[in-house]
C-alpha cells in the first residue's frame, strides 16, 4: 500500500525545491505517475503552485492599495499643512490688527486723560480765583472740595 502522507510530503518537498517554476510542478507530477495517487498528489502540488500564484497577485493587489492610501494621506498632509500655514498668517495678522486697534486705543484713552486733567487744573484756579475775590468782599468760604475721590493708599490732595 502506498502511503499518501509521504508522497504528498516529498512532493512538497520537491516543489520548495524547485521554486514556483512550472516545470518543477511538471516534474513532481510526472514522478508520481499517472495512478489515481498520482492524480490527487498532482492536484495538491498544483493547488500549492496556484495558491503561491494567487498569493504573489493578492500581494501585489494589496501593495497597489498601500500605496493609493499612501498617496492620497501624502495629499491630505500637504493639503493640511497648506491650510495650517494660511491659518497661522491669519492669526499673525489678526495679533497685529488687535495690537495696532489696542496701540491706538491706549493713545486715544491717553489724550483723554490729559485733556480731563487740563480741565480739572483750570476749574482748581478759579474755584480759588473766585474764592480770593469773594474773600476781598468779606466772604469766607471754605476749601473747595477735591475734584477727584481720593484714591485708595495716597493721601488726599
Amino acid at each position: 500500500m502506498i502511503d499518501i502522507a509521504a508522497l504528498a510530503y516529498a512532493a512538497v518537498l520537491a516543489a520548495a525545491e524547485t521554486g514556483s517554476s512550472g516545470s518543477g510542478s511538471q516534474i513532481v507530477v510526472a514522478a508520481l505517475g499517472a495512478g489515481s495517487i498520482g492524480a490527487v498528489i498532482a492536484a495538491l502540488v498544483t493547488g500549492l503552485f496556484t495558491k503561491r500564484k494567487l498569493g504573489a497577485e493578492a500581494t501585489e493587489i494589496i501593495t497597489k492599495a498601500a500605496s493609493g492610501v499612501v498617496e492620497s494621506l501624502n495629499g491630505e498632509i500637504v493639503r493640511v499643512n497648506a491650510a495650517m500655514v494660511a491659518v497661522r498668517a491669519e492669526q499673525a495678522e489678526e495679533r497685529t490688527r488687535h495690537a495696532e486697534e489696542m496701540s491706538a486705543a491706549s493713545a486715544k484713552f491717553q489724550r483723554e486723560i490729559t485733556a480731563r486733567d487740563r480741565v480739572l487744573q483750570l476749574h482748581v484756579a478759579w474755584d480759588m480765583l473766585v474764592r480770593a475775590k469773594l474773600a476781598e468782599h468779606g466772604i469766607e468760604l471754605p476749601e473747595p472740595p477735591p475734584l477727584r475721590p481720593p484714591l485708595p493708599g495716597f493721601p488726599s490732595e
